[in-house]
């Protein structure tokens, strides 16, 4: 039975240990690059994927702080906007990731590793449908996630701290379950925030107490009701950034 009481509280321990704690050792030292944009990583996600006010507003947002932090000169890369496009499609809120790996890029290589790649997001895509159709209609109708908080960063990242609703918790739960029986392990998601940007290269404390405020002052009021759910690719490179395939869109109601 989901407990989204225990859900929070432990949600909010890690906003407040991870991000706003952190606070006073970002300003004494700095930004520094985060690890998951050094190199390039590959893998298949299970996201929510956002109803048309979230599609709308999101990436208004995301080009607010992308505009902030490169008034302050601060390298950095965003997940539903780059400097030179925006990508709406980009934006969710991640379920969880599976077969992540360093340089992997799905649906390359070989025909075997094509093959496999193919059963994999097959087989996962099933697992997600039974667990969507195995739910109330009002469970799926009422799942929701609200963004109504400053944006939190640490040393590495930029998030949007969200606080979900018990169907939002029942729906990830069933997933988890779903896949689980179907011999595949998934990661239970820690919170229900959305990544907005990832530091690329250190930057001086003098930079980042004024990127602070800035970004601190972005406060976001958007509800997320998510109208499906995504199952697909994701490469990440400092080069190209977040990119996204959803193969499959399942919808909840």
């Amino acid at each position: 039975m989901a407990d989204i009481k225990a859900f929070l509280r432990e949600q909010e321990r890690i906003y407040r240990e991870r991000f706003r704690q952190q606070e006073a050792v970002v300003r004494r030292e700095g930004f520094k690059p985060d690890p998951v944009v050094t190199g390039e990583k590959g893998g298949f996600l299970v996201v929510f994927l956002p109803d048309f006010t979230t599609r709308f507003w999101m990436p208004m947002i995301l080009s607010l702080v992308g505009d902030e932090l490169a008034r302050c000169g601060i390298p950095h890369i965003r997940y539903t906007a780059n400097p030179f496009r925006y990508l709406p499609a980009n934006v969710h809120s991640t379920i969880s990731d599976y077969n992540v790996a360093d340089g992997y890029v799905p649906f390359s290589g070989t025909a075997t590793n094509r093959a496999v790649d193919s059963l994999l997001v097959t087989n996962l895509q099933f697992a997600v449908r039974k667990a969507v159709r195995s739910l109330p209609v009002t469970t799926r109708e009422q799942c929701a996630v609200q963004y109504r908080m400053p944006l939190l960063c640490n040393s590495t990242t930029v998030i949007a701290p969200g606080t979900p609703n018990e169907e939002w918790l029942i729906v990830v739960e069933r997933i988890i379950e779903r896949c689980a029986s179907a011999g595949i392990e998934l990661r239970r998601p820690w919170g229900a925030h959305m990544t907005l940007a990832r530091f690329t290269e250190a930057v001086e404390p003098k930079k980042v107490r004024k990127s602070l405020s800035l970004v601190r002052g972005i406060q976001p009021s958007v509800t997320l009701r998510p109208h499906s759910i995504g199952v697909g690719t994701f490469t990440f490179n400092a080069r190209d950034g977040f990119r996204a395939n959803w193969l499959h869109k399942i919808r909840l109601y």
